[in-house]
């Protein structure tokens, strides 16, 4: 009956929210905790809106309506974990994709930012995650994990 995704800018979890009719009690409800990857479009021309978890269930008990809750899926903890790094003359591609593959994310980065170049980079004591979101706001451009992704546009 409803589906809505909120995307949320910068690391703020994306939600979505799915109502179902089930009068003729035929729809299983997910337990929490489950995965729901979301694809919108008709046909052959879908296009994949993420990975969320199951975090609530709204049941009523006087309705054939239920209410599904979820959250992108959380980002691993390592991406959160303080680092020690020092780059020199990296683009700003080549540095998510470093940073990807140290943390099991598949990297995406805008075209027209791929190619930045920073001359030196300190990263002492600071995360990923952190460093990608200051360097992603000092360029005027969004940092985000989502769907096992390191998004920057």
């Amino acid at each position: 009956m409803r589906l809505e995704i909120t995307d949320n800018s910068g690391v703020d979890s994306d939600a979505l929210v799915i109502e179902l009719d089930n009068r003729e009690g035929k729809v299983k409800l997910p337990e929490t905790g489950a995965e729901l990857k979301v694809w919108l479009g008709f046909d052959d021309n879908l296009i994949f809106k993420g990975i969320y978890e199951v975090d609530e269930l709204e049941v009523p008990l006087d309705d054939d309506v239920f209410t599904i809750h979820a959250k992108a899926i959380k980002m691993k903890g390592s991406l959160k974990a303080p680092q020690d790094f020092t780059y020199d003359d990296i683009t700003f591609g080549a540095l998510v994709d470093k940073v990807a593959n140290r943390h099991g994310y598949e990297s995406k980065v805008a075209s027209g930012l791929s190619s930045i170049v920073f001359p030196h980079i300190d990263q002492k004591s600071e995360s990923d995650l952190n460093l990608l979101t200051r360097l992603a706001r000092e360029n005027g451009v969004f940092f985000k994990p989502v769907a096992d992704k390191l998004v920057i546009h």
